[in-house]
């Protein structure tokens, strides 16, 4: 059934494609957020470009982690990397070979880099990546129908585990879930469970949940407020949000601590001699502050205010890539510096007042 459905698919195309930006959820308490996404790749957008961006915010660092995969039309699979900021984790290369794939990573041994190589011998269809997963299961709905393939987790295999794993995926079509009608496609790997939920129009993908023993990993569709921005105004009318109400957990979301922390060490020196405190006693110091300091208005209130200020917010763009966004004087003429970091952006600095002309 998988070898008729993949040999049936279309060219890839964008309309075949999908975007999926959500908040990652552990256990049902948010850790961070997550994309998943499909589009066309290659030079001519003759193949497919999967990929998924997986970030922990657990503390004053994000964990981010990228796996990307090139798929033919019939989903076959070409060519990947995987990439992790964690230390001491080195970026894994593979590509299809005539007996499966083989994956490339450097190993440090003291201060020398070598390059180690494994094979992975594997016959017929596989699937990588979340997105990879998701992409085959778009194709197959609505129709219910069980499909059998094979995961390939390269990082698995270059860590000496196993890298192929068999998977079965059932597409149960339409179904109810909280009185509203849904698209349903379960999966299971070994004692993982997947479960993928799509709204019946354009089979739009809203919710990814696994389970596997204790633990339960979600990614749920998030709005302008719940996920990091890819423009700097959006990223600012969050922080603007976060100071308005005094809601401290989406305001250590909106803020990218490696970089604010460096800028308050230059704005607010420590004397000669003096150990600087660390990123994550600033952190937790100052989210102390705003705790207490901050005005709590009711975010329906200041919600709707904001995206209507967007015409009279102004920007500037500063020395290293960052944007100077500027408030009007509705909203105290506050002054705010924005980065772009790992896609998104973030505020980086404290935020200042404008002040007024003479």
């Amino acid at each position: 059934a998988y070898s008729a459905k993949i040999a049936s698919l279309p060219a890839p195309a964008a309309e075949h494609g999908f975007r999926l930006d959500g908040i990652l959820r552990l256990n049902g308490k948010v850790v961070g957020h997550a994309t998943l996404l499909a589009e066309p790749g290659g030079e001519n957008g003759e193949v497919w470009r999967v990929g998924d961006q997986i970030v922990i915010k657990m503390g004053p660092q994000p964990r981010i982690d990228i796996s990307e995969a090139y798929f033919s039309r019939t989903l076959g699979l070409l060519k990947g990397r995987v990439q992790s900021n964690k230390p001491g984790q080195a970026g894994i290369q593979w590509v299809k070979t005539d007996k499966g794939f083989r994956g490339t990573t450097k190993v440090l041994e003291g201060q020398v880099a070598t390059e180690r190589v494994r094979n992975f011998e594997h016959a017929g269809s596989a699937l990588t990546t979340l997105a990879g997963t998701v992409l085959f299961a778009r194709f197959a709905l609505p129709e219910k129908a069980s499909y059998a393939s094979t995961i390939f987790e390269v990082e698995n295999g270059m860590k000496g585990e196993e890298a192929l794993h068999a998977v079965s995926l059932e597409v149960h079509g339409k179904r109810e879930l909280d009185g509203k009608q849904v698209l349903y496609v379960t999966g299971q790997k070994g004692a993982q469970k997947l479960e993928l939920i799509f709204k019946p129009k354009g089979r739009e993908l809203v919710g990814v949940r696994f389970e596997e023993g204790e633990q339960r990993i979600e990614i749920l569709k998030g709005d302008m407020w719940s996920m990091p921005a890819r423009d700097p105004v959006t990223a600012s009318l969050r922080a603007a949000l976060a100071f308005g109400t005094g809601n401290v957990e989406l305001l250590d979301d909106v803020i990218y601590w490696p970089s604010f922390y460096k800028s308050l060490l230059v704005t607010h020196p420590v004397k000669e001699g003096e150990t600087p405190p660390t990123m994550e006693a600033v952190r937790k110091q100052l989210l102390g502050q705003w705790r207490k300091s901050l005005p709590k208005n009711p975010p329906e209130m200041i919600k709707p205010v904001l995206p209507e200020m967007r015409a009279q917010i102004k920007t500037r763009k500063l020395e290293g890539g960052d944007v100077e966004v500027l408030y009007p004087e509705i909203f105290r003429s506050m002054k705010l510096r924005m980065g772009r970091k790992f896609g998104f952006w973030h505020l980086v600095a404290l935020p200042g007042v404008e002040q007024p002309k003479p």
